[in-house]
């Protein structure tokens, strides 16, 4: 009688019935292409009942009931300038996609009028002191700096705009401060608020070519953002309950991930032997903790992460069960595939840090972050390599 094999299927963050099950006839699926019938497939579904959940019905979450209209609040300005910090000269590209008509002006001179203004633009002392204060004087140098360098791309982008500058000093100080404040940010500075952010664009305004007919215009972005930024404040409470069961399920295993361990050792010991642990994201970062406290050679003889942070999470000296620096025990499978995705930003790689007690394997399932992150189980790729790697059971 042909001797079968058991995969143990351990899932990751977010796991909940039936969602878990999909995955599951997928993965099974799969296992009988490549593996044929003496692949047998077992899990554990763990996130019902060890996953984390809002246990208050998210009475912690604000806006749960109605509030008086705020009029210093913009959700419409809150997604343009996540844009705007994401790629400061989205608006100004924008502008520039659709460029001004000038038919009474020579061609490109309202451009070359607009960069003459930036290039001698002298801020209020009130806008430098603003700046000082918080620390973001020298940000603002290095922005100021970088536009007016003669390859800037933002600087042709401004003369194929060809606007007035009265209708471009919006954009440009915008376009500046985003760059101030992004650069700042991934420095480590406080974001400042957005009354503050307001008052530097007010101060920028007179002096890149005064405020447009009108007064200053809203974003070009706005029809864009203005929606989806309304809805996702209303819609908070649906958006907490769907993201608590991924980032919380960390947070919670992290805290108390001993019940959640105990509960898979059984599973697996009951699954019989020999056993092929085929784990995902969380689920790889448990599975490591749990074949480090324990000894399961007798029903453990490979362990495959897909998706996983335990290198992430071992680097950190985060790992629940080995401080960084030290050896996986002399029990821990001999067997131990990593697959990671390049655009999956949740994987990590394994080799690095915990050294040839790991195989990394790179994948590209071809899908952009986060979807990337829960389509290894659809990569042929993936099935392929992982029937080579497991020739020898």
């Amino acid at each position: 009688m042909e001797k079968h094999t058991n995969f143990f299927y351990v899932h990751g963050t977010g796991g909940r019935s039936p969602k878990t099950g999909l995955t599951l006839n997928l993965i099974r699926a799969n296992l009988s292409q490549y593996f044929g019938p003496k692949a047998q497939l077992h899990d554990a579904p763990w996130g019902d009942h060890w996953g984390a959940r809002l246990n208050a019905n998210g009475a912690s979450i604000p806006g749960q009931r109605p509030a008086p209209d705020d009029p210093e609040h913009d959700a419409e300005g809150e997604a343009a300038w996540s844009i705007l910090y994401a790629d400061p000269a989205t608006e100004i590209r924008l502008l520039a996609e659709r460029p001004g008509e000038g038919s009474f002006v020579s061609p490109g001179e309202f451009g070359r009028q607009c960069l003459a203004k930036l290039d001698s633009l002298n801020p209020p002392a009130e806008f430098e002191g603003i700046l000082t204060r918080r620390g973001l004087s020298t940000y603002w140098l290095a922005a100021v700096e970088s536009v007016r360098q003669s390859r800037s791309p933002v600087r042709e982008l401004i003369m194929h705009a060809n606007r007035d500058p009265a209708a471009m000093s919006v954009p440009i100080s915008r376009l500046l401060l985003a760059l101030t404040l992004s650069t700042a940010a991934a420095a480590g500075h406080p974001s400042v608020a957005a009354a503050t952010r307001r008052t530097l664009i007010d101060l920028l305004v007179e002096p890149l070519g005064g405020p447009p007919l009108g007064g200053i215009g809203d974003f070009l972005l706005q029809p864009c953002v203005g929606l989806a930024s309304a809805l996702m404040r209303r819609n908070r409470f649906s958006l907490s309950n769907a993201a608590a069961p991924f980032a919380a399920d960390i947070l919670l295993y992290q805290s108390r991930g001993v019940g959640l361990r105990q509960f898979l050792a059984e599973a697996i010991v009951n699954a019989g032997a020999p056993v092929v642990i085929l784990a995902h994201s969380l689920g790889g970062i448990a599975c490591v903790d749990l074949l480090i406290e324990r000894d399961l050679r007798e029903n453990v003889v490979a362990l495959v992460t897909v998706g996983s942070q335990a290198p992430l999470f071992f680097e950190l000296n985060a790992l629940q069960s080995l401080h960084f620096g030290q050896k996986l025990p002399l029990w821990f499978p001999p067997h131990w595939i990593n697959f990671f995705d390049p655009s999956d930003f949740l994987s990590y790689i394994g080799v690095p840090v915990f050294g040839d007690a790991v195989k990394d394997i790179e994948i590209n399932s071809g899908e952009p972050f986060p979807t990337s992150h829960s389509a290894y189980w659809d990569c042929d790729a993936l099935w392929e390599r992982l029937k080579v790697e497991l020739a020898w059971i």
